[in-house]
């Protein structure tokens, strides 16, 4: 299972800076790095609750909520390759 979650995050990686094609992929790619650890610091904070440290069975199902809220997102995401439109219309010329 961890492979399958961990193989795909370079290709949302991927898709976030076609998505995002004209600003740099650097920065595209750093927000994302810092909503990434903004979430799960706010999510490993939890430990220290002491109602919630006890079962952490909800841990899980979060982490399965969060894989299967994404699914539906992708589904419904229109995409549109910017870098793809700007090489062939270069390469037609």
């Amino acid at each position: 299972m961890s492979l399958v979650e961990n193989g795909v995050i370079p290709l949302y990686y991927e898709l976030a800076c076609d998505c995002t094609f004209p600003v740099d992929e650097g920065l595209t790619c750093a927000l994302m790095s810092s909503w990434n650890n903004l979430f799960a610091f706010v999510f490993y904070m939890f430990w220290f609750s002491p109602y919630l440290a006890a079962n952490t069975e909800w841990m899980t199902w979060t982490c399965v909520g969060a894989c299967a809220l994404a699914v539906p997102m992708l589904h419904f995401m229109k995409e549109h390759y910017y870098r793809l439109d700007i090489d062939t219309h270069i390469i037609e010329e």
